[in-house]
């Protein structure tokens, strides 16, 4: 998968562009945490670098702090150097059950310098699918495969079981809050929403919301999160209701990249330190989001108005986040604002 206006960032703080959807990983956060505590500090960029390189570095260097929270057994995470590095991280992947991430691809050609490794490879599943679309869906201006949550022919039972694994955390108002909303957060409660998809018998907790964005991902990511609401699986509109729906396209993804704008870079541990130069930086990410569940796969390397019923469906732009545990940073977050990463279909023949 090349796609041209989809992006796999590296620090969190990346910058949305219009019309370009922006992915992000912790893989790479990880593996820049790990080198941080070979090398004795992050990595900066040498004296007369670029801007863009700078404030990439630096980001990198924010996230691998924040990645210390990221504490999830399904991560492995290693930096070293030489040969017998690569032999070490190769036999702590096959005691972890993983093979060899994409990341790792070509690493020969470096083999005798430092490197820095995180991968991690993860699968969840609702313990009742939810309902998938058997007509093509229109989202972010193309026509999509998608599912969600609807009261149609499924059992009393089976609606049930899906209603509980759907908790909706905005807008989450009782009547008489309701009544009292006005100006922005009015506009907010008809057109903004977080959802989460209950994940079966698994600590991680996966999201999906519809909002306007921030300048950066990380300022997005923290909009949703403030949307969160405590206690939202037992509120009374914590979940849908006959003639209330949910529906989203099914994201599905595999991207491979070298951040080329620290390649080659002049770097050093600590200011003070002799200078080294960056090589290749490269990061995977696969990631599949459907009615059945969600898998991701990721490595890094360096070397006054009552409110209608809910229609929650993503047909503009939309954020998908995984968060580990009780760790700040995310495993995974997802800005989508084109179809190029969703199963397309095709354009149905009223529309021709």
């Amino acid at each position: 998968m090349n796609p041209s206006s989809t992006r796999l960032c590296g620090p969190l703080d990346s910058p949305h562009v219009d019309g370009d959807n922006l992915l992000w990983s912790a893989s790479l956060a990880v593996a820049w945490r790990e080198l941080a505590a070979l090398l004795g500090g992050g990595l900066v960029a040498a004296e007369g670098s670029s801007a863009a390189v700078s404030a990439w570095l630096e980001g990198m260097a924010r996230d691998a702090v924040a990645a210390a929270s990221l504490q999830d057994p399904a991560i492995v995470a290693r930096a070293g150097s030489g040969r017998a590095f690569l032999e070490e991280l190769s036999a702590a992947l096959a005691e972890a059950g993983l093979e060899a991430g994409a990341a790792l691809s070509q690493v020969d050609r470096w083999a005798g310098g430092f490197h820095a490794y995180a991968q991690f490879d993860k699968a969840v599943r609702f313990a009742v699918p939810f309902e998938k679309e058997e007509r093509p869906w229109y989202s972010c201006g193309s026509w999509v495969e998608s599912f969600g949550l609807e009261r149609r022919q499924q059992s009393e039972e089976v609606w049930q079981a899906q209603r509980e694994q759907l908790v909706v955390h905005y807008p989450c108002y009782d009547d008489e809050e309701a009544e009292t909303l006005e100006g922005e957060e009015l506009y907010r409660a008809m057109n903004d929403f977080l959802v989460e998809l209950v994940l079966d018998g698994r600590e991680d907790r996966l999201f999906v919301a519809s909002l306007r964005r921030g300048a950066t991902l990380r300022e997005t990511v923290a909009k949703a999160r403030s949307m969160m609401t405590e206690g939202a699986l037992r509120h009374p509109r914590g979940h849908l209701a006959a003639g209330e729906r949910f529906r989203m396209p099914i994201v599905d993804l595999d991207l491979l990249v070298e951040h080329a704008i620290v390649a080659g870079a002049r770097v050093s541990a600590r200011s003070d330190e002799p200078l080294a130069l960056l090589g290749e930086v490269i990061q995977h990410l696969a990631f599949r989001l459907d009615e059945g569940g969600a898998t991701v796969r990721s490595s890094a390397r360096s070397s006054g108005l009552s409110l209608p019923p809910r229609a929650l469906d993503c047909v503009r732009p939309f954020l998908i986040f995984w968060l580990s545990g009780a760790s700040e940073l995310p495993l995974a977050a997802l800005w989508i604002e084109n179809g190029e990463v969703m199963r397309r279909m095709p354009t149905p023949d009223f529309v021709r």
